[in-house]
């Protein structure tokens, strides 16, 4: 139960993430004038880019405890422990 609380959490912060990486480009795009007119590309790419390393890192976790769960049950049932 430990383990699937824990993916779910991370897989929530996973989606929290790309709904703020998505949120963040598509604000840039709509007020592209806005962004052009006070300089400001270079501030909104790094907003973005720090959203998505943020996602990525998350489906890191979460690719990490995908592996370790098909890891355990070939563990337990090996007679070679």
């Amino acid at each position: 139960m430990r383990a699937t609380d824990w993916r779910i959490q991370i897989r929530r912060t996973m989606n929290e993430s790309d709904t703020e990486a998505n949120t963040k480009a598509i604000d840039s795009l709509l007020n592209y004038e806005t962004v052009k007119y006070f300089g400001a590309e270079e501030r909104e790419a790094q907003r973005y880019d720090k959203s998505v390393a943020r996602l990525r890192a998350r489906q890191h976790q979460e690719l990490q405890l995908a592996r370790r769960a098909q890891q355990r049950p070939g563990r337990r049932s090996s007679p070679w422990r």
